[in-house]
């Protein structure tokens, strides 16, 4: 008796492209036609590559559409909301220079959301477009200074 009759099998490598045939547990290729067909399609195809890399491409511009929805509802509506009340009951309930201050910031945490917006865009986040973050402290001006 022989020691390597005892001994387990490795297993076989992975042959995805040709058809196996399987005979007492051992695997054989099947015909000649799919050892051609082994040869001729090794690799992925430039139609797959293509269809993956668009895949990749969707799901990474999905997941800055989302990203950058999020920070600007969570910071945008931080911003927007300390302007209304700074516009509607600052004057009341604070002193005018904490008024001022707090107007500023507004104006800043604005401009810090556009800016993270852009760069999670990957844009250059000293682009025009950050102006937009000032809007809700152009939009409360007229009551905070008047």
């Amino acid at each position: 008796m022989c020691i390597d009759s005892n001994r387990r099998r490795p297993p076989p490598r992975l042959q995805t492209p040709a058809r196996r045939v399987a005979t007492n547990g051992d695997f054989r290729r099947g015909s000649d036609d799919s050892a051609k067909e082994d040869t001729l399609s090794s690799g992925p195809t430039r139609r797959e590559d293509a269809a993956a890399r668009r895949e990749a491409r969707s799901l990474d511009v999905t997941q800055r559409i989302i990203v950058s929805v999020i920070v600007a509802v969570v910071f945008g509506s931080f911003s927007a909301v300390l302007a209304a009340y700074l516009a509607v009951r600052g004057d009341q309930d604070l002193p005018s220079f904490s008024v001022t201050g707090l107007w500023i910031m507004t104006g800043v945490m604005g401009l810090a959301t556009a800016a993270a917006i852009l760069l999670i865009n990957r844009r250059r986040p000293y682009s025009p477009w950050v102006l937009l973050g000032l809007l809700p402290m152009v939009v409360s001006a007229p009551w905070i200074l008047g």
